[in-house]
């Protein structure tokens, strides 16, 4: 092959995708995007829509260089602000009605909460039999009282509402009052209200931001709250409070929000304004004075009784709690009571605690208040007590000393001084041991009187008496001994077969009336035999325990027929001497 030949075929033309490949490769672009960049260098719309995406990263970018500052941003944004409001002020206040207006009814709200704090604290101090009454329906109600006041202020009915195109004057929706009997004209109303809006900016050379907001016709009022693209018409009749303006500013910015891109493109299809009128059915309020009515006399008359029956239940109420607790508080006070707890239920005022027998006779102190046992029970369980007054008590209670003695008590010694005979002083060292709280007792005060062989009529009645001075309680049905009425009645067994005498060959016998106390409250022939049973069971103690039953009379008496101050449920003991042969 000849040199000509091997030129002519190293210089064949190259192929167009040959020649895409190698523009490629040197500028990294295709045909398309070649194609791209010429319709941006054509088309200004263009260019500048996709150089806007870069436009925000463009001035962050200068402002971290530092290459441009906040001030002169400011400055930029204010001028074409400022530009833009003066050019078309409307669009901006199109742009901002939603927001703006419920930003702007907060505040004037605010303010009105103000001026109803500051009324209601003036209006605080005025009485009259009308006002009275309106206090009373605001503290049933939960309004506060002076928006009772301003509510009877208002009489008003909003008949009708109407949704009027703005730009074409054309009625987009209405709404009226189910009541109403005959409703105008619906467009006629919106042509009226278009040309009255369009005669007075004419007229009275207003400009287009001055709206007309209220047209009185008699007592007759049409509300209008006008919006960038619709009007809402209320036809109000009375006197309307200024919330029915909020109602109406609320109801013409949800139906922009709801419905603008419909306003704005409105080209005389209402029918989706038709569909939705929740937004207008809520300016249909009303509000009438109620009719004035007698009140009837005999209404009045049962309130007052009623009123005055309570008045008297609560009074009854405080008063017997604060006898109560004065009878508490005296119960305490007492030696050998531990009152534990009060409570009341079913109507009785229960008390629990404990107390010593001895001690002062707590059925009384009921009964000297103004109580019975179905007002008030005594849950008390007994105890010992070895406070001073009772544990003294005790011991006079048991060591039964002659008038010329006199008890005394320090630390755990009894003391006794004074003049007796000495067979007081062996009776009274053998018993002391049993009083409880005592572990010594002192007779060296005593001066011995001569000794008595035989047993005087003064012994046997001192021992009669300690027999006598016995008594016991019981509970309601119960007739058991507790631990402590135990103790105590093997004294008195041992006490009465000491002392006493059940032979009959004598020409009198003693006998010991086992006395069982009731009383009159409630049901007396119920408690008389409640009262017997438990003489009888008592009876039955004293048989076990080795006494004749011939010497033991079981007798029931009502404790208001005594002098004695023993308490009910209780049983004691009287000594009588009877010839034999009536036993």
């Amino acid at each position: 092959m000849t040199n000509s030949q091997e030129k002519g075929q190293s210089f064949q033309p190259i192929s167009s995708g040959q020649l895409a490949e190698l523009r490629k490769a040197i500028l990294g672009l295709d045909n398309q995007d070649l194609q791209r960049l010429s319709n941006l260098v054509k088309d200004p719309e263009l260019f500048s829509e996709e150089i806007s995406q870069l436009l925000p990263f463009s001035i962050k970018k200068l402002y971290e260089r530092g290459d441009i500052d906040l001030g002169t941003l400011r400055q930029l944004i204010e001028q074409v602000l400022t530009q833009s409001v003066k050019d078309n002020p409307r669009n901006l206040t199109n742009i901002l009605f939603p927001i703006m207006m419920p930003a702007i009814r907060k505040a004037v709200a605010e303010d009105i909460k103000r001026m109803m704090e500051s009324l209601n604290t003036s209006l605080e101090y005025g009485f009259s039999p009308k006002r009275i009454g309106w206090r009373f329906q605001a503290l049933f109600s939960g309004k506060k009282y002076a928006e009772i006041v301003l509510s009877h202020a208002y009489v008003y009915k909003v008949n009708q509402v109407f949704l009027i195109h703005k730009a074409t004057g054309l009625l987009l929706h209405q709404v009226f009052d189910e009541e109403l009997k005959q409703t105008s004209d619906a467009d006629m109303v919106s042509s009226m209200l278009s040309a009255i809006k369009d005669f007075v900016q004419d007229s009275f050379k207003r400009d287009g931001d001055e709206q007309l907001d209220t047209i009185a016709v008699g007592n007759f009022n049409i509300w209008i709250e006008q919006g960038p693209h619709a009007i809402i018409a209320a036809i109000v009749e009375g006197h309307a409070p200024g919330d029915l303006r909020i109602t109406l500013k609320e109801a013409i910015e949800a139906i922009h929000i709801n419905f603008n891109y419909e306003l704005e493109r409105f080209q005389g299809d209402t029918e989706v304004f038709e569909t939705k009128d929740r937004f207008l059915q809520t300016c249909l309020q009303k509000e009438r004075k109620e009719v004035k009515k007698r009140k009837p006399l005999a209404l009045l008359v049962i309130l007052v009784l009623l009123l005055g029956a309570v008045g008297y239940w609560a009074y009854l109420e405080i008063e017997t709690n604060l006898r109560f607790r004065a009878l508490v508080r005296s119960m305490q006070a007492s030696p050998g009571v531990l009152i534990t707890g009060t409570e009341k239920f079913g109507g009785v005022y229960h008390v629990s605690g404990m107390y010593d027998p001895l001690s002062d006779n707590l059925q009384r102190m009921v009964s000297e208040s103004g109580f019975d046992e179905q007002q008030v029970s005594l849950d008390l369980e007994r105890y010992i007590s070895l406070e001073y007054d009772l544990v003294l008590r005790r011991a006079y209670q048991r060591l039964l000393p002659p008038s010329s003695i006199d008890l005394s008590l320090r630390n755990d010694t009894l003391f006794a001084t004074g003049t007796a005979e000495a067979n007081w002083v062996n009776y009274a060292l053998n018993r002391a041991d049993g009083v409880p709280g005592i572990y010594y007792f002192d007779a060296t005060g005593v001066n011995p009187e001569p000794q008595v062989e035989v047993v005087t009529p003064e012994v046997l009645q001192r021992s009669i008496l300690a027999i006598e001075n016995y008594y016991f309680i019981f509970e309601y049905n119960q007739g058991t001994l507790d631990s402590l009425q135990k103790i105590d009645f093997e004294l008195l067994v041992h006490e009465v077969k000491s002392v006493l005498d059940f032979r009959f060959d004598q020409d009198s016998v003693p006998t010991i009336e086992v006395i069982s106390h009731t009383s009159f409250s409630g049901n007396p022939e119920a408690n008389s035999v409640k009262a017997q049973q438990r003489a009888d069971q008592f009876v039955d103690f004293m048989v076990n325990a080795g006494l004749p039953v011939e010497t033991l009379v079981p007798v029931v008496v009502f404790i208001e027929d005594l002098k004695d101050n023993l308490p009910v449920r209780s049983v004691s003991f009287k000594v009588k001497y009877v010839n034999p042969a009536i036993l």
